[in-house]
């Protein structure tokens, strides 16, 4: 899979439009799209922009196993999480298990 049909998948996956994905990363909805339609190649600066708006590192992005990215909500939880002392983790842990 190219990179920009994968760029396409993964933002689909995250239920983000062309223009919300775009802003996230940064760039134009319309370079967005000429990326996803294998109309133009991304540059590095470009590919890094993306992987960051994906929350992945640029490795996965261009991996060909396919990745997950995080949803905003699941990214934000993620940055409360770093700050959190290992105590606490611990217990957030052992909540989210119980609710399974």
């Amino acid at each position: 899979m190219d990179i920009g049909a994968k760029i396409k998948e993964m933002r689909q996956k995250m239920k983000m439009s062309r223009k919300e994905f775009a802003q996230a990363a940064g760039i134009s909805a319309s370079y967005l799209s000429e990326i996803e339609r294998g109309l133009k190649r991304p540059t590095v600066d470009i590919i890094l922009k993306i992987s960051k708006a994906f929350n992945l590192k640029i490795s996965e992005l261009l991996d060909e196993i396919p990745s997950t990215p995080m949803s905003p909500e699941l990214k934000e939880l993620v940055e409360t999480l770093r700050n959190f002392k290992p105590e606490q983790v611990k217990l957030l842990s052992e909540f989210l298990k119980s609710l399974k």
